[in-house]
């Protein structure tokens, strides 16, 4: 699919097919997405089985954006514990 984005956030490696997101990655808009603020990021890793839920990035009162084109957009997402989407 055109314009889909898969990241895999946390400080392990990538899952096949997903880009790898630490907590330095920072918004750059050549780029089209990232962490507002870095300073307000952290990463851990669980432990946890499975590649996409081994390890995490843990942003507080910052934004990890995304640059989409305008139109119709649909946000698919795993493990989100916030309603602030």
């Amino acid at each position: 699919m055109a314009g889909q984005w898969k990241f895999d956030f946390g400080i392990g490696a990538a899952a096949d097919g997903y880009t790898k997101i630490t907590a330095d990655c920072e918004y750059d808009p050549e780029r089209g997405y990232g962490f507002t603020d870095l300073s307000r990021v952290t990463a851990r890793d669980r432990k946890a089985p499975g590649v996409l839920k081994r390890d995490l990035c843990i942003p507080v009162d910052t934004t990890f954006r995304v640059d989409v084109p305008d139109g119709i957009a649909e946000l698919i997402a795993s493990g989100i514990r916030s309603s602030r989407l």
